[in-house]
């Protein structure tokens, strides 16, 4: 963030635009993955829905090469709750099944509506709620994700948290078994830290609030 590297994925912090890679070149990195048997892979960009039209061909691609060749992929990716729910609205959840798309990755970040709003775009409570609702009908898992202690965050708010994760959440066993590591009750916990050289960085400092 302190040099504003033009391959940062967070474009919210970095300010750059989402560089995305076209179809030709999705293929032959898939292609090269299944001849090599590379089958597991973590889609690690800031949201894999983020052009749902896109994310569609890509599954639709992989659909067509485990078919193809009768070797099937385990996937797992990041989404936001709002274009998750607007993917499946639109497609439905047959080619996220097709592909083995397994595991959603999502930030719900918090509870409480007031921190959600100051973390910024992409953090749809209301999605959230929908896509828990919805939870025991799709055939992915969603793995929330959770951001604790970001300026503002009273008790209020921490519980908020805690109520959705216990509602929404993974058992804790499932949690710990998948990382082995962070796990909280019902998704992974992280603690907010601001990233040297963005804004809220300047701001926290000048006010000594950490």
């Amino acid at each position: 963030f302190v040099h504003n590297c033009s391959f940062c994925p967070s474009t919210t912090n970095c300010g750059k635009k989402r560089i995305s890679l076209s179809m030709s070149d999705v293929s032959f990195i898939l292609n090269r993955c299944n001849s090599l048997g590379y089958r597991n892979i973590h889609f690690t960009d800031e949201d894999f829905f983020y052009d749902i039209d896109q994310a569609h061909a890509v599954l639709s691609l992989i659909v067509e090469i485990s078919e193809m060749q009768s070797n099937y992929f385990h996937l797992i990716a990041l989404g936001s709750a709002d274009k998750v729910l607007e993917y499946i609205n639109k497609y439905g959840t047959d080619e996220i099944k097709r592909a083995g798309l397994e595991v959603i990755e999502i930030g719900f970040e918090s509870g409480d509506t007031s921190i959600s709003k100051k973390m910024g775009i992409g953090k749809s409570l209301t999605a959230c709620e929908v896509l828990g609702d919805m939870k025991k009908d799709l055939p992915f898992t969603i793995f929330w994700l959770v951001l604790t202690f970001f300026p503002g965050e009273t008790i209020k708010s921490l519980n908020a948290t805690g109520e959705f994760m216990l509602k929404y959440g993974l058992p804790i066993d499932e949690v710990i078994g998948r990382l082995r590591t962070n796990g909280t009750r019902g998704g992974l916990g992280q603690f907010f830290q601001p990233y040297d050289g963005t804004s809220i960085d300047h701001t926290l400092r000048k006010n000594g609030l950490f």
